[in-house]
């Protein structure tokens, strides 16, 4: 059988912790355009999702849309994936063509506490008006940019309007805003695009980041954030060409966590190692680290099912140590294998995709809509729960991309890791809290001198603090059986995984702050420890 050793560090912040964790979140593309005028099943959805007694999530993205009102290529989108452009080419901003993705940002605010609120504006596309093609689905060529120099200026103005509109008309002042999404992928080429993108070369991300940077008084406490790319070597490639010059017009590092394994079948090797390895993941977090600024993966998704997200996720947590993680569309179409949740998406969304196309099949009467829990749902209810706001992640070298720690506070911390169900045998961990006996408790009685009376050579002390604080360190493990999870997820299949239950272990640590669990292949672990 495998071994490791955990020692939880005592005392204050681990070495080269994370900055505090900010949140968990996802963006409202696309599902909040094509379901935001059903407002039944927003409320279902909105509850689901950030409601602080189901999911819980704090962090919210809205999409600044960059499609026309009634696109001569409206049948080319996938569903929802039109979102309306606000702006017009004279100046003007109409923020009711995007009623339905804006109601879902308020009443998310609504059910999100004001202290841990979070949002952020993002931009798929700039205006069709401004770019090449006159289409957002990107240009008709590979690698060429789509917005030429001289419409950087007015493609920031839109960006401006969105955000003054939000602040005059809802009170809302975004926290930090994203001009891009993957520019740098080769798939953005309208033949092929189903959806708003735009391909950015490293030379006119530039231009952008330097026009915003130089109305920066405008956007006041809203920072800007980059390069947001589909891969960590694409990020990390961005961050090493970021000369010092620019970098106070990056306000944070964003980074998708994708390769093409996700997107195609049997993907070669080479190609995803080249996209995301541990040098590349090194390097993106060293850049971000020097830079003085935080990292956020802010946008991952994956149709892997449990096993797969909750080994991604533990991997990004102990890999980039980021300070906040953002599952990107949240709800799907009942049958997906992707998505937190489930919901009909194409009932109600005429505005675009194959719902708009003149050839479309009238749409029957529909009874109540429902929304239902897919087995990632649960995976990342329970590691959200286990790396709580303002908490700090930290490497666990014995568990390399396996597993993370969490630091809780002083003499408190967490340890998450997923054993893969490839794996011939179950991984033997070794509890070891010396330090945190170390750093409390035990550390304090010993320094006062032990209690109430001193123990002969060879015996137990009779009681008093030392004795008592023997006691005081405390475990707590949950084991998820992943492969069973993903099992009753397609058993159930539209009808979803409501609830699952897990392994509970409850344990005092022995007299030398010792304890060993073993984790069977296909188990995620999360283990708590603390020390009075």
């Amino acid at each position: 059988m495998a071994h490791v050793v955990l020692t939880p560090p005592g005392g204050g912040t681990p070495k080269n912790a994370s900055g505090p964790f900010q949140g968990w979140g996802t963006s409202l593309a696309w599902f909040a355009h094509a379901t935001g005028k059903d407002a039944a099943l927003r409320e279902l959805i909105c509850t689901e999702l950030f409601d602080p007694k189901k999911l819980g999530l704090n962090i919210v993205r809205y999409n600044i849309g960059g499609t026309a009102k009634d696109p001569h290529d409206a049948h080319r989108f996938r569903t929802g994936g039109a979102v309306p452009c606000c702006s017009d080419p004279e100046g003007g901003y109409d923020g009711a063509l995007d009623e339905a993705q804006t109601s879902y940002l308020l009443r998310a605010r609504e059910l999100i506490s004001p202290e841990t609120f979070i949002s952020e504006a993002f931009c798929n596309s700039p205006p069709y008006f401004l770019v090449r093609s006159g289409t957002s689905r990107g240009n008709t060529k590979p690698f060429r940019n789509n917005l030429a120099k001289e419409e950087v200026p007015k493609f920031v103005d839109t960006m401006f309007r969105a955000l003054a509109h939000f602040k005059s008309q809802h009170n809302l002042v975004f926290d930090s805003l994203s001009p891009f999404n993957e520019p740098g992928s080769p798939a953005w080429v309208e033949p092929i695009a189903v959806q708003e993108c735009c391909y950015f070369s490293h030379g006119r991300m530039n231009d952008v980041l330097k026009a915003l940077y130089e109305r920066r008084e405008e956007l006041g406490t809203t920072i800007v954030a980059a390069h947001e790319q589909f891969s960590v070597a694409d990020g990390a490639r961005d961050a090493r060409r970021t000369g010092k010059k620019l970098w106070p017009a990056i306000g944070r590092v964003n980074v998708h966590t994708y390769d093409s394994s996700e997107f195609i079948d049997k993907a070669p090797w080479f190609v995803t190692k080249t996209q995301d390895n541990r040098f590349q993941r090194a390097a993106l977090r060293s850049a971000a680290a020097k830079a003085g600024r935080d990292l956020w993966v802010s946008e991952y998704g994956t149709g892997k099912g449990a096993a797969g997200l909750a080994a991604h996720m533990v991997r990004d947590l102990s890999t980039l140590l980021p300070t906040a993680w953002i599952y990107w569309q949240a709800v799907e179409e009942p049958g997906s294998t992707w998505g937190l949740v489930q919901a009909p998406l194409k009932d109600d969304c005429a505005c675009d995709g194959a719902a708009a196309a003149p050839e479309a099949a009238p749409k029957a009467q529909a009874g109540p809509k429902s929304v239902s829990r897919t087995p990632q749902y649960h995976v990342m209810k329970r590691i959200m729960a286990a790396v709580p706001l303002g908490s700090r992640l930290f490497a666990v070298p014995a568990l390399k991309r396996r597993g993370v720690g969490v630091w809780l506070g002083p003499n408190k911390a967490a340890f998450i890791l997923v054993h893969p169900a490839r794996e011939a045998r179950p991984l033997i961990v070794k509890l070891d809290a010396s330090l945190l006996r170390e750093g409390g408790a035990f550390a304090a009685a010993e320094a006062a001198g032990g209690g109430a009376a001193a123990a002969a050579p060879g015996e137990e002390a009779p009681g008093g603090a030392l004795a008592e604080a023997r006691t005081k360190i405390k475990g707590v493990a949950r084991m998820t059986d992943l492969v069973a999870l993903d099992a009753a997820g397609k058993e159930a299949g539209a009808a979803g995984v409501e609830g699952f239950e897990e392994q509970l272990r409850e344990f005092d640590m022995d007299d030398e702050g010792a304890d060993t669990l073993q984790v069977s292949p296909g188990f995620m672990c999360i283990v708590e420890l603390a020390s009075a």
